[in-house]
């Protein structure tokens, strides 16, 4: 699921005629599983993925100043998110130390279709928050928090299309 919020300076609706639609571009949609999404990276370690999420984190100001035109302005961008892996053998990865650490490291993922179908996710700084257990099917799960930090600007995560 994909889900946007926004801010912006209301305009009245005006009368137009539907436009015609033409949907013939869209690629097909590619279900998230083994054969498709089958590189997920957590600080080096390939892992087993069974939740993701991103939140940009945009903060918006509504201002309407004496003089000046109304304006929304991005006042600032905390990148967060949360992975759910299953947890590995300490001695294969320790999450939890890297967690208490607060070291920075990449989580990256590819989800693959066709050519035109592909996406990549890139964050290559990301200190974990306190990391959270669950068990599913016998299976213990760690779901770690994430803040995506920069390393020079704006570039905290990105996503590729191709």
């Amino acid at each position: 699921t994909i889900a946007f919020d926004q801010m912006g300076i209301f305009a009245a609706p005006g009368a137009l005629s539907r436009p015609s639609e033409t949907y013939s571009n869209q690629a097909a949609p590619v279900a998230v599983n083994a054969d498709n999404t089958a590189t997920v990276t957590v600080h080096g370690f390939s892992a087993c993925m069974t939740q993701f999420s991103l939140s940009i984190g945009n903060e918006m100001v509504f201002e309407q100043k004496a003089g000046c035109s109304k304006q929304v302005r991005l006042t600032e961008r905390k990148t967060t998110g949360s992975i759910t892996i299953e947890l590995p053998a300490i001695g294969s990865k320790d999450f939890i130390s890297i967690a208490s650490a607060q070291t920075a490291g990449a989580i990256t993922w590819t989800h693959s279709g066709a050519a035109g179908n592909i996406i990549t996710f890139l964050a290559s700084y990301c200190a974990f928050d306190a990391p959270t257990f669950e068990d599913g099917d016998s299976v213990t799960h760690v779901t770690l928090p994430f803040r995506c930090l920069p390393s020079s600007g704006n570039d905290e995560f990105s996503f590729a299309f191709t």
